[in-house]
């Protein structure tokens, strides 16, 4: 292999090529060799090979990141920058900002000459709009914005979250998607929140798509996904994308009360979702929950990972939840893992909708009510979510349970096959995540200086009792 030491060597004056190395031969004696300096460059075709994975993590390259592959392999020297240059697969993912065109001269010419030399390979593309408006007037952006339209037929993983007015120049009349895989696409804006949609054609790869306030642009066909998500759409266009959709394995739809909706029916078992999740917001006009509107007409019998989110649901009454239980009790068997925020019930109706998911094996709860009988359940009945691994429970509240009910259902827990045998599993991970308060934060230093904490920990259970930090888009509870 090159070495960054060789390669420099082999870019020095002729008397530094002239050196001479330590070999051994075939019969095993040692000996001096000059060194060629034509040893020390790799076949460019192995060389291209070694750059792509020389390549960031990142899903989507910064061209303003000299300090990583592909800008970095061009700065090392004259062979590497042409080897570099000349490497299809180097320049195929390319993250843009359009605020960028306001700010620095030649953006477009940056962008054309990036993706001119992906040639013909698959594009990975992020297109982002940090400061809408400020650049929308220069015609710079617009002939960028065209070029990629036109390199459509390219496009396999797209993220464009940009203001409606862009969308002419991106999605052109004759655009097709024959290699689209995935599409993130969020045209809104707060003075046109509902754009034309733009028209996807020929998109027989297409398995991932993510709209934001745009579920109606899915005229296009639909069997061939397997993951949607999209937001703000009402029950019954929530249903038609699982109606039409029916090779889905993963499925997020956020639900919002829309007064002009189409006739519900019921669907036939969806044989292939496996994660459904569910979220609302919770207005105190509505008589009954979107979600239960929608989950009374599912059978999902191999739903494995199932989320409900209700936000803003501090100050709503109780709400009728039978149709939940209902429907977690028709997917109980393959239901392996179950998340829910701030489910507008009681303690008691809480326990109601655990009662019915004895198979699960992980679950994550964010509360508003108290969790003190949860921990009893689990505490001093066997029965009561006996496959349970892994627990994680955030609690905003200001009061907490007491330590030494928390201490008796982890020892308990973790105990559990050798009280109850192979009735209970192992409790084996246990996190709890609490509030700012001067009482949340003497009970997390009560649980974490205690003996038994330590002891816990010893033998192996995944502890972890600490304040409530937000980690990004990725975290499964709601911020507040």
């Amino acid at each position: 292999m090159t070495t960054p030491r060789s390669v420099r060597l082999s870019d020095r004056p002729t008397e530094y090529q002239n050196q001479s190395t330590l070999v051994r031969g075939a019969d095993g004696a040692v000996s001096f060799t000059p060194i060629n300096r034509f040893a020390l460059t790799l076949p460019p075709e192995l060389t291209s090979e070694i750059f792509l994975h020389c390549l960031p993590d990142t899903e989507f390259i910064r061209p303003d990141d000299a300090l990583n592959a592909p800008l970095l392999l061009c700065h090392i020297c004259r062979q590497w920058r042409r080897v570099a240059l000349a490497t299809p697969g180097l320049w195929a993912s390319l993250f843009i900002d359009l605020d960028w065109f306001g700010l620095l001269d030649g953006v477009d010419d940056v962008v054309c000459d990036w993706l001119s030399r992906a040639g013909r390979m698959p594009l990975s593309l992020q297109i982002i709009d940090s400061d809408p408006g400020e650049s929308s007037h220069l015609p710079e952006l617009h002939t960028a914005l065209k070029m990629i339209g036109n390199l459509s037929s390219q496009w396999q993983n797209i993220s464009i979250s940009v203001p409606p007015g862009y969308a002419q120049d991106l999605f052109p009349v004759a655009a097709t998607f024959p290699r689209l895989v995935r599409l993130s696409l969020d045209l809104s804006s707060d003075d046109d929140p509902e754009p034309l949609p733009p028209t996807l054609k020929d998109t027989f790869s297409l398995r991932e798509i993510q709209f934001y306030k745009m579920p109606f642009i899915l005229a296009t066909p639909l069997e061939t996904l397997t993951v949607y998500r999209s937001e703000m759409m009402n029950v019954s266009q929530g249903l038609n994308v699982l109606r039409n959709c029916a090779n889905l394995s993963c499925c997020t739809l956020s639900l919002v009360y829309l007064k002009l909706e189409d006739a519900i029916t019921s669907l036939p078992p969806l044989v292939n979702l496996q994660t459904l999740t569910l979220s609302e917001n919770l207005c105190d006009d509505v008589e009954s929950l979107l979600t239960t509107e929608l989950l009374r007409h599912l059978t999902l019998p191999a739903l494995n990972h199932f989320t409900l989110k209700f936000e803003d649901s501090d100050d709503v009454p109780d709400a009728d939840i039978s149709h939940i239980i209902l429907f977690l009790s028709r997917c109980s068997p393959k239901l392996q893992k179950l998340t829910l925020c701030f489910l507008p019930t009681s303690e008691i109706g809480l326990l109601q909708v655990l009662d019915c998911t004895q198979f699960i094996t992980t679950l994550e709860l964010q509360l508003h009510t108290p969790c003190d009988n949860v921990l009893t359940r689990l505490t001093f009945d066997i029965g009561f979510l006996p496959r349970l691994e892994s627990l994680h429970i955030v609690h905003p509240t200001q009061s907490a349970p007491t330590p030494e009910a928390m201490f008796a259902m982890l020892f308990w827990r973790w105990y559990a096959t050798e009280n109850a045998g192979n009735d209970c599993a192992q409790l084996r991970s246990f996190q709890y995540d609490h509030a700012e308060s001067e009482a949340m934060n003497f009970f997390q230093a009560s649980m974490i200086t205690d003996p038994i904490y330590e002891l816990l920990e010893d033998s192996g259970m995944d502890l972890s009792i600490k304040k409530i930090e937000w980690s990004g888009e990725e975290t499964w509870y709601i911020s507040w």
